[in-house]
């Protein structure tokens, strides 16, 4: 399930590469950010509704995203209450996990969301994991991504969702710094589980960017 950095994906990121003669690899990276659509979208997926291949991976239980669990089934009710609309459901569920989880970069090990949800302590992909299982228990197609984002100056390795809201549109959130989307310094390198965090790690060092432009 993991996409690499060099791919288009969907309607957030695309990257073109280049090479010189000391057999750097270039990637130009364009990412398009914006809000949650304000008008109405799809509707979430209900329990047992037929759903096209290309978005089952998005909606499945996994061991650390456990959507089928009866305990985030119940959450995602209490959450998204009687909301059906994709982005307007993803709102809800990107703020209650804002409040819900409190930072602690002491937090290191990778957990499932189970661990998570008796303990709402940790950092970036703590949030991204929670937001992904109630999300996906609500019938909402969810990533996990992966990557840098721009904090304090300085790009750091960062993890956040997108959600699908119908067509080829998905949207980059930020659960963990509370803002209303992921804006463009979201450069994902990958996606899938959470614990695909490992096959960027031995890269992060070995990175350099620069900006070239910005609208």
């Amino acid at each position: 399930m993991t996409r690499r950095l060099g791919t288009t994906s969907g309607s957030t990121q695309t990257v073109s590469y280049s090479s010189d003669n000391s057999q750097a690899l270039r990637a130009r990276v364009s990412v398009t950010a914006g809000p949650l659509p304000t008008g109405p979208t799809v509707p979430l997926f209900a329990p047992n509704q037929p759903v096209p291949d290309t978005l089952k991976p998005y909606l499945k239980s996994t061991l650390y995203v456990p959507a089928d669990d009866s305990r985030f089934k119940d959450l995602a009710r209490s959450i998204v209450g009687d909301e059906k609309d994709a982005a307007r459901a993803a709102a809800r569920i990107a703020a209650w996990v804002h409040k819900t989880v409190t930072p602690d970069p002491g937090i290191a090990a990778i957990r499932t969301a189970k661990d998570i949800l008796d303990k709402p302590r940790g950092v970036c992909r703590d949030y991204t994991t929670l937001f992904t299982a109630v999300a996906r228990a609500a019938g909402l197609p969810t990533k996990q991504c992966v990557g840098v984002a721009f904090a304090d100056g300085r790009f750091l390795y960062h993890a956040w969702p997108e959600v699908w809201v119908g067509g080829d549109t998905w949207v980059a959130l930020e659960p963990t710094w509370g803002a209303p989307f992921a804006d463009a310094t979201h450069i994902k390198l990958a996606e899938g589980e959470i614990t695909d965090i490992y096959s960027i790690a031995q890269d992060l060092g070995s990175y350099q960017i620069k900006v070239l432009q910005a609208e």
